[in-house]
């Protein structure tokens, strides 16, 4: 604050002056330190930039990694999709398998069954015969056919060869009268099957009434299950549009749910610590439990479907045993004892290659299982990737991860829904298709019906017409009978040798049961003619007698006819024995193609083991390396942490550091103000010293106008002078702010130009991360190219694998055509032989069917066991499915982030590269204006300096003459007045006595004395003068023109 000049000693402004100046000089000093701590602290922010290069390339690293470990799973997941598919083939192949298998052995048992019969027939009517019968040739035949089987008083018949029947070995057969009905002593394997009661119900039958009695029954049989199946139909729809109903429901709740759960999360938005996580932990139960909604929900479409599968499975198989069933109206009786035989030793053989496929396909399911393994590991390994990638997820995107899940699982509702319509739409299509087919074979039947009746009627006809010429051959020749009897023994002959041609042939049963009803019908029909004929030879053996002369012509028209019948009999002879030969060596060829094909089956099973050791290697290899990974991952993970932390602790400190350069900016602002500040009071206390040098100057002129005017005149000359060299002081000091407002801005340019370096290490940084993100990338395709070399021999195998099953599928397709064209040969052959069989052939037959129940007990065995391995595998196969498709999404939408989220950060990235351009170039071109206009400055500032200068050294110039001259003037006066030294001595020292005078009176003025000190003080003042001396004038000339 400003005081009055007044009341302020000499000292007390010259005090004041020495504080004002060293405040300056503090002020000064602070800014300085400042500016130092500035300077330090962006050197400290320079440091500590490598460092958070380095943790930003780490962090590189780990997203890098992570980048990695999400293309692996991608190639885990096709890889087991793969595997699946292969699976689901295989599990065709198999279901194929079995259910031919299974209506192999209904054929089977069916033939069987007919077959006992035929042979109990046959040994019944060998019982029969007596020896006149046997003489008379065709009326032994003929009174066998009406003669009823002999029956013990138990009603149970003899065992037929140590059989115990034809039922079963504990079960004797009991056939029924002639002209009865069904057989109802029969005791079946199994009656708690459909396939048993339809085998012990509808299968043997004895003639035709049984035969019509048995399609009476089938019709019944039809239409209650087609009353049935129309039932299950309604009821099944009925089910599905319920079921349906109640999956709307179930939507519409779910989706109430799902609005419930959002709202609630709106709400929720705001909330902060305890209360989100609440939220949070109710949200992922709402989750959880929508989730386990539509497990169940999925659960029950999966019962159903399977429901209405065994249904449609169920209703198939009737249908297939009712066609057959009418299909079988016609029995194999006509073919005889020795076809029968070779029937028998024919399903055998294909029981043996059926045995043959049934390993081979149990073989297959072990391939399968294996395949199955190699997919639960590569689902484990998919499941761990799965895993360490669901942890490198951060919390911050737990809330969009819910709101995608929740309208992923709409979108898979929805889906469900459609798949649930589509399953509806099939079923009911499949079911109108099963009831046209239905239908139509009704239809069929009913004309193949109308048709054999008809052709039972024409043969009637015919019966009727060939019974009157029947007695006539009662009185044949013995020579013609002989003939006849050769003949019968040479066609005989004949069969023999095709049956043993036959027996070593594989055939399919299907072909052979379809040809086998045509010979049954014209067995039938011959019955019919035989007892046509026997009543009719009874009633009309007097008109025989008549007609034997008629009756001789015709028989040797016969006799020539048969004479003819035998040459051409002969001549099929040959040609069966040739291409029984041909068949001979076809077997032969198949057999060592058989034998070939089990080396080579031998040979891909010790290559699957092969492939199976190296694959479990693999796969040990890849546990290991998916080992590695982890502990690289968890490893990774705790670096990322520490990263973090101290990523964090940088961070701190660089808002530290900030905050103290802020703090720094501010001491120097204030330091500037106090400067200024102080320069202010400065030039106060200026303002007030030149007011005291004014009255000083007033009272020495004063003085001095006392002493002489010459004296005055110095006064005033150098009170001019002292305005002169203040107004050049006061020049001197604005071009001293005019300097440090100049400095000011030379500091801010400086400091523009580092944030430029910043930017541009910014830039380098940037631009050296990406060059580590393409090394990142280029080493993550090269671990790609690696991993799928590494599963190349897997899928080699697999295609192995599934070239020698198609290979196996053509075998059995061609040996099934092989087989059909046999079995139409021995059907030809079959029905040309009606005699009995031999009791070694039937001992041979029991051993022949006591092996095969073996054989299919164990196939049964076998199946149930490759059953529970299937229902195993698909259990595994859907749990992959759904695992599959979850993650799968999962990645996808993992990838689409990451491509949105790199897009975004190059496209910010170069959006900031440009504005950071565009701001170094502005600020650049504002520093080089900046430069330019301070050199300008510095240029006039320049100019006017030495103007000032040269103006000062003047104005130094004549004050010096005019104080030599003054000083010269004062020693006269002095020297005049006081005759001697002017000076006084104050505490042993020697001052001026005019000075001491002068501040003696101002002391006197003020009220005071003067003191010791404030002498020397006044003393110093007086030696430095109003103006420097002269040697100091000259330096600071000198200065002056330095600066």
């Amino acid at each position: 604050m400003p005081c009055d000049a007044s009341q302020l000693t000499r000292t007390d402004l010259y005090g004041k002056y020495v504080e004002a100046v060293e405040a300056v000089a503090a002020a000064v000093r602070g800014k300085e330190e400042a500016e130092a701590e500035l300077t330090a602290v962006v050197r400290e922010v320079q440091a500590k930039a490598p460092r958070i290069l380095e943790m930003r390339r780490q962090y590189e690293e780990l997203v890098a990694a992570h980048d990695g470990l999400s293309t692996r799973l991608h190639a885990a997941m096709v890889e087991g999709e793969a595997a699946a598919a292969h699976a689901a083939a295989l599990e065709t192949k198999l279901a194929a398998s079995d259910s031919e298998i299974g209506a192999l052995r209904a054929e089977n048992a069916d033939l069987s069954r007919q077959l006992q019969l035929v042979l109990h027939e046959a040994q019944r009517r060998a019982a029969a015969e007596t020896p006149r019968q046997r003489s008379g040739g065709t009326a032994y035949g003929l009174a066998a056919l009406r003669a009823p089987p002999p029956t013990p008083a138990s009603g149970v018949p003899p065992p037929l060869f140590g059989m115990g029947g034809a039922g079963s070995p504990a079960t004797p057969l009991a056939p029924a009268p002639f002209g009865g009905a069904a057989v109802e002593a029969e005791a079946p394997a199994d009656l708690a099957t459909p396939g048993g009661v339809i085998s012990a119900r509808l299968v043997p039958f004895r003639d035709v009434a049984e035969m019509q009695q048995r399609n009476a029954e089938l019709l019944r049989a039809m239409r209650r299950l087609g009353d049935a199946h129309e039932t299950a139909l309604r009821e099944k729809e009925q089910a599905a549009s319920t079921a349906v109903a109640a999956a709307m429901a179930e939507v519409e709740e779910l989706r109430a749910t799902a609005a419930k759960q959002q709202q609630a999360r709106h709400r929720a938005a705001g909330r902060t610590g305890t209360a989100s996580v609440a939220a949070h932990k109710r949200h992922v139960s709402a989750a959880a439990e929508t989730e386990a909604a539509f497990a169940a929900q999925l659960a029950r479409a999966q019962e159903a479907e399977r429901v209405a599968l065994q249904a449609k499975a169920a209703a198939e198989a009737r249908a297939t045993v009712l066609e057959a069933r009418v299909q079988s109206q016609a029995d194999v009786l006509a073919s005889g004892g020795q076809e029968a035989a070779a029937a028998h030793e024919t399903s055998a053989t294909l029981s043996s290659q059926l045995l043959e496929l049934q390993r081979a396909l149990r073989e297959r399911g072990e391939a399968l299982a294996a395949a199955q393994a190699d997919a639960r590991r590569e689902a484990g390994r998919a499941e761990l990737e799965r895993e360490q990638v669901s942890l490198l997820r951060a919390a911050e995107q737990r809330q969009r991860h819910e709101m995608q899940e929740q309208a992923r699982s709409a979108a898979q509702l929805r889906e469900l829904l459609s798949h649930l319509q589509e399953m509806q739409k099939s079923q009911v299509h499949a079911e109108e298709v099963t009831s046209g087919r239905l239908q139509g074979e009704n239809e069929r039947l009913q004309r193949e019906w109308l048709e054999a009746k008809a052709a039972t009627s024409r043969e009637e006809e015919r019966s009727a017409k060939a019974a009157a010429e029947a007695p006539q051959q009662l009185t044949v020749d013995s020579r013609m009978a002989s003939r006849k009897l050769a003949a019968a023994a040479e066609e005989r002959e004949v069969v023999e040798g095709q049956l043993s041609a036959a027996r070593d042939e594989a055939a399919a049963l299907r072909t052979q049961r379809k040809r086998a009803e045509e010979g049954l019908a014209a067995e039938k029909a011959h019955s019919a003619q035989y007892r046509a004929l026997a009543a009719a030879a009874e009633k009309e053996r007097d008109e025989q007698l008549q007609l034997s002369s008629q009756l001789k012509e015709s028989l040797e028209a016969r006799v020539a006819e048969a004479e003819a019948a035998r040459s051409a009999a002969e001549e099929r002879v040959a040609g069966i024995q040739q291409t029984e030969g041909s068949r001979r060596a076809e077997a032969e060829s198949l057999r060592s193609q058989l034998s070939a094909a089990k080396q080579a089956e031998a040979a891909a099973e010790a290559k699957a083991a092969e492939i199976v050791g190296s694959a479990d290697a693999v796969a040990s290899e890849h546990a290991a390396a998916l080992e590695a990974l982890r502990v690289q991952l968890e490893a990774a993970r705790g670096a990322e942490e520490r990263a973090v932390a101290k990523y964090r602790a940088e961070l701190q400190n660089h808002s530290a550091d900030t905050l103290e350069l802020a703090k720094a900016k501010e001491a120097a602002t204030s330091a500037t103000a106090d400067a200024q500040a102080a320069a202010a009071r400065l030039g106060e206390q200026t303002t007030q010293l030149e007011t005291l040098r004014q009255a000083r100057d007033a009272a020495r002129a004063e003085v001095e106008t006392r002493d002489s005017a010459t004296a005055l005149l110095a006064v005033v000359q150098r009170d001019k002078e002292l305005l002169a060299k203040k107004v050049a002081l006061a020049e001197l000091e604005e071009l001293e702010r005019h300097r440090e407002a100049t400095q000011v801005r030379l500091s801010e340019a400086l400091s523009k130009a580092r944030e430029l370096q910043l930017l541009r290490d910014s830039n380098a940084m940037m631009a050296s991360r990406e060059a580590s993100r393409e090394a990142a990338l280029a080493a993550a395709k090269k671990e790609v190219a690696e991993r799928k070399a590494a599963l190349e021999p897997l899928r080699v195998a697999v295609a192995s694998k599934a070239a020698e099953a198609e290979a196996l599928a053509g075998q059995v397709e061609t040996l099934s055509k092989e087989s059909k064209e046999w079995q139409e040969r021995v059907r030809k052959l079959l029905a040309k032989d009606k005699s009995t069989v031999a009791a070694e052939q039937h001992d041979k037959l029991v051993e022949e069917k006591s092996a095969l129940a073996a054989q299919l007990q164990a196939a049964s065995a076998a199946k149930e066991k490759a059953e529970g391995e299937l229902t195993a595998a698909i259990t595994l196969q859907e749990r992959l499915r759904k695992a599959g498709g979850t993650f799968k999404t999962q990645a996808k939408e993992r990838e689409r982030e990451r491509d949105a989220e790199r897009e975004a950060k190059a496209a910010e990235s170069g959006r900031a590269a440009a504005a950071s351009l565009a701001e170094a170039q502005a600020k650049s071109e504002g520093a080089d204006k900046a430069e330019a206009a301070l050199r300008t400055e510095l240029a006039a500032a320049k100019e006017l300096s030495q103007k000032y200068l040269r103006g000062y050294r003047q104005a130094k110039e004549q004050l010096t003459s005019k104080t030599r001259e003054l000083e010269a003037l004062k020693s006269g006066a002095r020297k005049a007045a006081t005759g001697g030294s002017y000076y006084k001595v104050v505490d042993g020292v020697r001052y001026d006595a005019g000075l001491l005078d002068l501040a003696e009176e101002l002391a006197a003025a003020g009220g005071g004395s003067i003191d010791a000190a404030a002498a020397q003080r006044l003393a110093e003042a007086a030696a430095d003068g109003p103006g420097p001396a002269d040697g100091d004038q000259e330096a600071d000339v000198e200065e002056g023109e330095v600066d």
